[in-house]
């Protein structure tokens, strides 16, 4: 079973109606195993996560989960969440932005990114219009 967004978008994208559903389950563990997923939401408490400190309001990174950067820039934190995400094997990154993100900046998404890319990634960048999250980071 998947256990982001990303990974049950993937696990979807990789089903075909001309297959069975054995080769289709087996195709869509495969996707979901495959997916890296990011997250850069806001801190609702003060706390400690491994070796980063937060405060009530900071923007935080996650990287399948685990806290990777913490900052006051939701745009900043996304660059360096994505940094570490992006492997030289990595083709895609799928970037949906929420709620309160403005689409102009969403538009500057790929020319911002693209510095921390190794090699020729493809960025695609969505509304996915979700509250409490910034950005919601797909990488495949």
């Amino acid at each position: 079973p998947s256990k982001t967004v990303p990974q049950g978008i993937s696990a979807l994208l990789s089903l075909n109606l001309n297959e069975s559903m054995k080769e289709n389950l087996k195709k869509a563990g495969k996707a979901v195993r495959s997916v890296k997923t990011g997250e850069v939401t806001f801190a609702a408490r003060n706390g400690k996560f491994g070796k980063h400190v937060m405060r009530e309001g900071d923007i935080i990174g996650l990287v399948d989960g685990k806290v990777e950067a913490v900052g006051q820039d939701s745009g900043e934190v996304l660059e360096k969440i994505v940094a570490r995400m992006v492997g030289k094997n990595d083709a895609v990154v799928t970037v949906y932005y929420g709620q309160d993100i403005d689409t102009s900046v969403a538009e500057s998404l790929p020319g911002m990114l693209e510095s921390h890319l190794a090699g020729d990634c493809e960025i695609e960048v969505y509304r996915g219009g979700q509250p409490l999250y910034y950005y919601i980071v797909s990488v495949e």
